[in-house]
């Protein structure tokens, strides 16, 4: 989360949090197949496949 938001970001993420919040108290079953967080990093996997024998 950013360190500082204006007092709309703050009002919007609230929204948000509520709607999501309201969405799993109705489907419970959906917080796994529906719901992913991430922070600020992000990491990139990348397997090159091999040409020849090595």
């Amino acid at each position: 989360m950013p360190h500082l938001l204006t007092i709309d970001q703050k009002r919007i993420r609230m929204r948000i949090s509520q709607a999501c919040l309201d969405h799993f108290k109705q489907n419970k079953m959906d917080i796994k197949r529906c719901f992913i967080t991430v922070d600020e990093t992000w990491i990139h996997h990348y397997t090159p496949e091999r040409k020849g024998p090595s």
